[in-house]
């Protein structure tokens, strides 16, 4: 039963509040009351039939119109914090509130209250309170935090001199890090710390862990003295603990850190009383950290500071690597060297004038086959690419990726259960190839096997990216040579025939195919273009048409001008480039005149015997003298 308030009679009230006689329906009463209602207080609507396009119209205009306003855009004014909500717990560099609180147990309501209000305060990684005036009649119970570990130390009578004040409090929340080691704390008239070692759940690869350090410094201490103290202790766990950043955070006063270490980096730049800044952020990591002040904990003189991560690790800044390299498939090498077999080499001995242009032509038609015959693929590499993950894995990974997409259990099983086995034995291959390395007689297989142990990359210096540069170079190269120096130029050459002359040295055929035989296909081209790796695939088909170059060659006693041509490739010797001293000149020569040369050094040593160690392997002139 329901006791409904209502007017009997045909006039319907005109007050809402009044006199109303109550009036008691059942409920099958209020299930008919639309059949029992009158006419006249049962409301019609009619309406033209070319209303209803207005009002959807409207009501599109008015939903659309709701959306626009619910997607507002934000600009990128609040980008770090946005990133700092999405990332949660897994950041680059821990999230910190810092403030002195001038007494921490007065201050546990707002606190509390902050951890409900306030989403970034609950997610902080840590919080670091100094001068909480706490001692040994204080439990730790009575200034606990939900979800959040204590670690303090109060201020020692003994120690500091003093029976009340100072004191430092670490809370480190549960859900970044719950194995945290006490290292050291210290206590003196001039300076209080606190040290722990945290091991979060997730950390950049470059970093082991992460070292806080509270510390307090009185406004009547020796800065001196104090921060030599503290030096000496950060510089004790720096070589204990090498791959740990050190964060030391705490209210400093007049005390500056960078004065004793230089490489600490300060990162609160906002006054934190009034219009000092006493409260100090440093670690050896630049651009570590983005301070923000908050309002003081309750009527603590000193504000609470946000201290948002902003360094992004290694991995994220180091740019993928994109390379282009030629495929030399079977089907590739077959191309070319049918397109090498047909070609008529007497055409370009005929059409050419000189040496030079014969050889120029040749070496081009040569490199404009490689190009048209030969694809090539471009692929980028990651700075955390692992060494023994290879294309047959990443095409498994991908096999497993699809299987899962397609909800087929059982091919999911079969996909996942392959991977699992290629990559057992693509580790065990990469496992015996670091052994042979390190089993090798040899420093540089050795230095690469630990380069490839401990993920040693040696960042590779840049070059400059000025469009004088190369002027420069070259005016500093031909220093020594500035008075007699003269621009290089071409003379054109006269037009004369190739006339045979009588050599003392005539190259077989059979000698250049073998040196072509023997490139190395990981050296670089020359700027000719033609490659080892082209001369190694078609030493049969190039061997006949270089034997009759390098025989004209000596016949003429002349060099073709394209052998002589060079690539100077300026390599910075060290990261920073300060001066074009910094640069070393590496010339990158053609590797068929680098094939004449081969050639012509083994004539020489027929020629001149043995007895002459310049031309011999593995000695020297001064070996020669000490065995003598």
């Amino acid at each position: 039963m329901w006791e409904v308030t209502g007017v009997p009679g045909e006039n319907p009230p005109r007050h809402v509040f009044g006199d109303l006689t109550r009036l008691t329906y059942t409920r099958g009463d209020l299930l008919t009351i639309k059949e029992s209602t009158p006419d006249f207080l049962s409301p019609t609507f009619e309406y033209p039939l070319s209303f209803f396009p207005e009002l959807l119209t409207g009501a599109a205009s008015a939903v659309f119109g709701a959306w626009r306003r619910k997607r507002r855009h934000r600009g990128k004014r609040a980008g770090i914090q946005v990133k700092l909500r999405k990332r949660g717990h897994r950041l680059a560099f821990p999230s910190i509130h810092l403030a002195n609180v001038r007494s921490l147990p007065n201050k546990m309501d707002e606190l509390h209250l902050l951890l409900k209000t306030r989403k970034d305060f609950g997610r902080s990684a840590a919080m670091c309170f100094t001068e909480t005036w706490l001692c040994d009649a204080v439990p730790d119970a009575g200034i606990m935090l939900p979800g959040f570990h204590i670690h303090r130390a109060d201020r020692d009578m003994e120690s500091s001199g003093k029976t009340k004040g100072g004191g430092i409090c670490l809370y480190i929340n549960e859900k970044w890090c719950t194995d945290v080691t006490v290292i050291s704390t210290h206590c003196s008239p001039h300076l209080e710390s606190l040290f722990l070692n945290c091991k979060p759940f997730y950390s950049p690869r470059e970093f082991a862990s992460f070292i806080f350090a509270g510390v307090y410094i009185p406004p009547q201490a020796n800065t001196n003295a104090a921060l030599l103290t503290l030096a000496d202790k950060v510089n004790e766990i720096e070589k204990k603990h090498p791959d740990s950043p050190l964060i030391i955070l705490g209210d400093f006063n007049k005390a500056k850190l960078n004065h004793e270490l230089p490489k600490y980096k300060q990162h609160i730049d906002c006054p934190t009383r009034e219009n000092n800044t006493l409260d100090h952020c440093y670690t050896t990591v630049k651009n570590a950290y983005r301070a923000i002040p908050r309002a003081a904990l309750g009527s603590s003189d000193h504000c609470l500071i946000h201290l948002i991560p902003t360094y992004r690790q290694e991995l994220k800044c180091a740019k993928p690597t994109v390379k282009t390299v030629k495929k030399w498939t079977n089907e590739a090498k077959m191309e070319l060297q049918s397109c090498l077999d047909c070609t008529d080499w007497s055409v370009f001995e005929n059409s050419a004038g000189s040496l030079d242009e014969y050889t120029d032509t040749v070496t081009s038609y040569i490199s404009f086959c490689e190009e048209v015959c030969v694809p090539t693929k471009s692929f980028r590499t990651f700075n955390n690419n692992k060494p023994w993950f290879t294309a047959k894995l990443k095409q498994l990974r991908q096999a497993k990726e699809d299987a899962y997409q397609s909800g087929d259990r059982a091919l999911y099983n079969r996909a996942r259960n392959q991977l699992t086995k290629e990559i057992n034995i693509a580790k065990r291959i990469y496992t015996a190839k670091l052994e042979k390395q390190f089993s090798a007689n040899d420093s540089k297989s050795v230095w690469h096997a630990f380069q490839s142990l401990t993920n040693y990359k040696r960042r590779s210096p840049q070059a400059e990216n000025n469009s004088t540069l190369a002027n420069d170079l070259n005016t500093f190269y031909c220093r020594f040579e500035k008075d007699s120096f003269t621009p290089h130029t071409n003379p054109a050459a006269p037009a004369t025939t190739i006339t045979p002359l009588t050599s003392a040295l005539t190259i077989h055929e059979q000698d250049v195919r073998r040196i072509f035989k023997q490139q190395k296909i990981n050296k670089a081209a020359g700027p000719d273009h033609v490659s080892p790796s082209c001369l190694k695939v078609c030493a049969d088909q190039l061997a006949p048409v270089f034997t009759q170059i390098f025989n004209r060659s000596l016949e003429m006693c002349e060099v073709p001008s394209c052998f002589k041509r060079s690539t100077i490739i300026p390599v910075p010797k060290k990261p920073a480039i300060s001066g074009l001293n910094d640069y070393r000149p590496v010339a990158l020569t053609s590797v068929v005149m680098k094939s004449f040369e081969r050639l012509v050094l083994d004539h020489l040593k027929s020629v001149t015997g043995l007895t002459s160690s310049g031309y011999q392997d593995n000695c020297s002139c001064a070996g020669r003298w000490v065995n003598q």
